[in-house]
């Protein structure tokens, strides 16, 4: 069932930030509940669980092949390690964060302005450790603070405009 209310995949969105980014299009304020009531599995989709991501895509329409392009999933390997698959590359948990939300406040910006209000959207490359500017803004990546309960860590939308103000002020410092 291919949901009425939907968003295109944006250039290196995230699965589960095209999710979140759907979900408060629809209303929901929170992307776990929406995930539930669409009947997705949150966690499982946060792993990358290819059942899931059959769903996400026959909900919002965006091609199977298309989400794999920048999705990510999770490899536990036979000794306990947790790696990830992104684009094709294995990375480890410590190269491949996703406890931390670090976004480009520009990028956020420019997504507003040319998308409107649910535009804004992660990138994949922003979960990797060691990239810490923004290459298109040559411009620092900023934390956001953590999640606070009943808000999922992995609801990038919800988390992005709960802080919209430090991505406001991310954009005009050192200008």
């Amino acid at each position: 069932m291919r949901l009425g209310l939907t968003l295109p995949l944006r250039l290196a969105q995230t699965t589960t930030s095209l999710i979140a980014n759907i979900a408060a299009l629809n209303g929901s304020q929170y992307v776990q509940d929406f995930a539930q009531d669409m009947d997705l599995n949150w966690k499982g989709l946060v792993k990358g669980d290819p059942k899931e991501l059959d769903l996400v895509s026959e909900l919002s329409g965006v091609p199977r092949d298309q989400l794999n392009l920048h999705g990510s999933r999770l490899i536990v390997e036979p000794d306990g390690r947790r790696n990830f698959i992104v684009a094709g590359q294995v990375l480890s948990n410590r190269q491949f964060v996703r406890g931390k939300l670090r976004v480009c406040p520009h990028c956020l910006k420019a997504d507003r302005a040319k998308f409107g209000k649910f535009g804004p959207h992660t990138r994949v490359y922003w979960h990797v450790s060691s990239i810490r500017t923004c290459e298109e803004h040559q411009a620092a990546m900023l934390e956001l603070p953590p999640a606070e309960f009943p808000r999922d860590i992995h609801d990038t939308y919800a988390r992005i405009r709960d802080h919209w103000d430090i991505v406001e002020r991310g954009s005009t410092e050192g200008l």
